[in-house]
């Protein structure tokens, strides 16, 4: 069951990068971003999205505190910064 999970927070990751990585400098909002990961919408996203967010800046910044790559676009979402 532990590699199950494994697996399927890895294919979320996988997602989660190829969504913002395959359209760069293009703002997401969290819905659409949840919608790309989940394939479902769901009213109360931004704690899910947050989370994941905050992992991806772990496994791709320097400097998670400071992002490089994945800016924050207040009140919009995310862009990824090629």
């Amino acid at each position: 069951m532990r590699s199950y999970k494994r697996y399927t927070r890895r294919k979320r990751l996988l997602k989660q990068i190829a969504v913002v990585a395959l359209s760069p400098n293009r703002v997401f909002t969290k819905e659409q971003i949840y919608q790309h990961i989940y394939e479902e919408a769901e009213s109360e996203v931004n704690n899910r999205i947050y989370g994941l967010i905050k992992n991806l800046r772990k496994k791709i910044e320097e400097n998670p505190e400071t992002p490089h790559y994945i800016e924050t676009i207040r009140g919009v979402g995310y862009r990824f910064r090629a």
